[in-house]
């Protein structure tokens, strides 16, 4: 079944590269007028942008340093007011700053990975709820981790943001659930993006081990989960988390 979203107006923060720019293109192509977000990766912006009026549908650009907090909100308000108002919000910019053990990370390098992980999710999801609410309803998502799941070594802050994010999320559904907002978060495991470029081979060739699928996955296979979880076939699923890890780590 093709999953229709012409009209519906979709905003996708970080959307330059990686899952962010696959779940941009997937919701263009699913008929969406699309907020792509970026902050510094402009070109690469500008090309998921005319990737997706390519297939016949519009694109917004907007640029914004989302850990500053007036760029959070004005990247919501300014993309509801050119789009004409806001019926998805997918909170997809994040990363891990540093790879490094605890004892040697510093209390700035911890907080602004909470920053532009967990706080900036916030202040655009804070800002996007009364154009949800305008709207009828509408569903907020996040991008979670399987760092989450086992807690790796050398990115403890970055599980414990990504771990912020899920108890944000349940709770966040629980308050707006009333407003016919809908709230999850999807959980990926080793895809195929810049996140691990820095990777060494040998680290990729041990995941790929642990990997029930043996490979690892693409951004499209992230971003096509996240188009079902804000469509009309997921209306009654509110306040999940969805793995996504080719059986990296499983639950029942």
């Amino acid at each position: 079944m093709t999953l229709d979203f012409t009209g519906k107006r979709v905003l996708v923060t970080g959307a330059s590269t990686g899952i962010g720019a696959a779940t941009a293109k997937v919701f263009g192509a699913a008929g969406a007028i699309v907020g792509v977000h970026y902050h510094r990766s402009e070109a690469a912006a500008r090309q998921v942008a005319a990737d997706i009026q390519a297939k016949g549908a519009r694109a917004i650009l907007l640029r914004g340093d989302l850990m500053q907090e007036a760029a959070c909100s004005d990247t919501v308000n300014g993309f509801a007011e050119e789009a004409g108002g806001l019926d998805v919000l997918v909170n997809n910019a994040g990363g891990l700053l540093l790879r490094k053990p605890v004892l040697e990370y510093d209390t700035q390098a911890f907080n602004d990975t909470f920053l532009l992980n967990v706080t900036s999710a916030f202040l655009c999801s804070r800002a996007a709820i009364p154009h949800l609410q305008k709207a009828g309803g509408g569903s907020i998502l996040f991008l979670s981790s399987i760092a989450t799941r086992f807690g790796p070594p050398g990115v403890a802050p970055y599980a414990a943001a990504k771990a912020a994010l899920n108890g944000f999320a349940m709770s966040l559904a629980r308050e707006q659930a009333p407003d016919n907002i809908r709230v999850n978060a999807v959980a990926p495991g080793v895809i195929d993006t810049p996140f691990h470029a820095a990777t060494p081979p040998e680290r990729m060739a041990a995941l790929k081990e642990m990997i029930l699928m043996k490979r690892v996955g693409q951004p499209e296979e992230v971003a096509e989960v996240i188009l079902f979880l804000a469509s009309d076939m997921a209306r009654y699923i509110t306040g999940e988390c969805i793995d996504i890890n080719g059986g990296q780590n499983m639950r029942c």
